[in-house]
């Protein structure tokens, strides 16, 4: 569903769409749902962090309604700590700073403390 009528952020955040929409500078659009191998990709990663919700102390949110433009660069500015990108066919893995973004070998925080071997999520 894309509109090329405007609405405002408290309209859209007050309105379910199914499919799930975005609000792009007021402009309703589809959302990219990706395909299969990112959808699994998706799920591995959110059993991998609900199986060890409790022992470290995370609540696990695949999926949140939140507002923000270029994504990467809200969520630094919202102050989230780890932003990590998955590419599901280069089975890589990207941790994203404010200095940039780096290729890692694994998902690793350390508050809370967790280590996310990218075996287990590109099995």
């Amino acid at each position: 569903m894309q509109t090329d009528e405007l609405i405002s952020v408290r309209e859209y955040l007050t309105t379910s769409y199914d499919p799930d929409c975005d609000n792009v500078d007021g402009v309703v659009e589809e959302r990219n749902a990706g395909e299969t191998d990112h959808s699994a990709l998706q799920m591995a990663v959110a059993a991998y962090f609900y199986e060890r919700r409790k022992e470290w102390g995370v609540t696990v949110l695949p999926e949140q309604r939140v507002q923000v433009s270029e994504r990467v660069k809200d969520y630094l500015h919202l102050g989230v700590p780890y932003i990590f990108l998955l590419d599901p066919m280069t089975r890589k893995a990207y941790r994203c700073t404010a200095e940039g973004m780096f290729e890692v070998s694994e998902l690793h925080t350390e508050n809370p403390e967790t280590v996310v071997p990218l075996e287990a999520l590109f099995e």
